[in-house]
């Protein structure tokens, strides 16, 4: 309890939730692949359908269709694009 109790003391234990605004038509949302690349491509292309057809601009990643191994291109051009996102104004959304 004691661990809790300095937790909070210095301002570790805030609860409050942080809520995003909600996406409205026309915005755009980011595509990248951080992470794993995805086993087959078309499906990329397929979410990025889906995605347009809710009614948002798609900006994928320049690196979302790269393949290192099992992974979705370099460390560096995977953390490129999610820190590329990150920066440009354009971007609503990143998923």
């Amino acid at each position: 309890m004691a661990d809790l109790e300095w937790a909070a003391s210095k301002g570790f234990m805030n609860t409050s939730i942080i809520k995003p605004h909600p996406l409205t038509l026309g915005q755009t949302v980011a595509l990248v692949a951080p992470a794993s690349a995805p086993n087959e491509p078309d499906r990329v292309r397929f979410a990025m359908d889906i995605i347009q057809s809710f009614g948002f601009r798609v900006k994928p990643g320049a690196h979302v269709f790269d393949r290192a191994g099992y992974l979705a291109g370099s460390d560096v051009d995977r953390a490129a694009d999610v820190n590329r996102m990150f920066a440009d104004d354009s971007v609503d959304a990143i998923f």
